[in-house]
């Protein structure tokens, strides 16, 4: 019978080599201890959420060490606790103990997941990637009783390879998505280290006439995921008016760096979610 090989990263792509440990039928190579970048922050309770804890270790671990483009690919992930145990209890935070951010390499790839927790500790998501090349997974959560922390793993996906398109600045900051047109507004021009609030504005793209039938998406009117163009800073912001239906969503957000940052407004109108992506300039 086949087995399948669980193999857990050490740095941030994944590695080739495996090491039996003990009797077990799975693989690892070792534990992952690479961060996303700039915590997550979440302004739902007024307050920027701390870095991670120190003290817990991430493990990322895959079913296969030669992932493959329009392949399934299962992914698993824990945090272990400074005896080495897996750490089993985490709060709900919008409706899920973990939010699981994967993007490609150039940002043009972007999904947002919410794997189960199949047994004590641990994550498990099965990934279908579209196309070879680099992708970074983040993992986003709130262990119980600390700050929220978030995890980041680039890993190699084998397959057809798309020439990379950096991402470009967005000089009209109005898109049509899913029959809205969405306008991303700032109150005053972003500044790296400074709060700004961040207003996405919702019409009918045909009549022009303001939203006001948003849906709940999580348990809030919207999502935001914000990172810089070389996906190190990462960003998870949550409105300041989670039961709002429209023509409005607001989110406090302060970016940690100069630099591009794509941001990717999620939302949910009836029953369908839908994404508006911009990308900015922040001095």
């Amino acid at each position: 019978m086949t087995k399948t090989r669980w193999i857990a990263t050490t740095t941030t792509t994944l590695m080739l080599t495996a090491a039996l440990i003990g009797c077990s039928t799975n693989q690892q190579v070792a534990q992952d201890n690479h961060s996303a970048g700039s915590h997550a922050i979440d302004h739902t309770d007024s307050q920027d959420h701390a870095a991670k804890p120190t003290e817990l270790k991430p493990v990322w671990q895959f079913s296969d060490e030669h992932p493959q483009a329009r392949q399934d690919t299962q992914v698993k992930f824990q945090l272990l606790d400074p005896t080495g145990s897996p750490l089993t209890q985490y709060d709900i935070v919008h409706e899920k103990r973990l939010h699981l951010i994967v993007v490609s390499a150039d940002l043009n790839y972007f999904n947002h997941l919410h794997p189960d927790m199949q047994q004590a500790g641990l994550f498990t998501q099965t990934l279908n990637l579209p196309r070879g090349g680099r992708y970074k997974l983040i993992a986003d959560v709130t262990p119980t009783g600390q700050s929220a922390s978030s995890y980041g793993q680039w890993i190699e996906v084998g397959g057809d390879e798309l020439a990379l398109k950096p991402i470009q600045l967005d000089t009209d900051l109005t898109k049509t998505v899913a029959g809205q047109q969405v306008t991303l507004q700032f109150d005053r021009a972003p500044q790296a280290g400074q709060e700004t609030m961040m207003t996405f504005h919702f019409a009918d793209a045909t009549t022009q006439q303001p939203t006001t039938d948003l849906q709940p998406y999580l348990g809030a009117i919207g999502h935001v995921v914000a990172l810089s163009a070389d996906a190190e800073q990462y960003l998870h912001v949550h409105p300041m008016e989670e039961k709002g239906s429209g023509p409005d969503a607001m989110f406090h957000i302060e970016f940690p760096k100069s630099g591009l940052y794509k941001i990717w407004g999620q939302f949910q109108r009836k029953g369908e979610v839908f994404i508006a992506p911009f990308v900015i300039r922040v001095p």
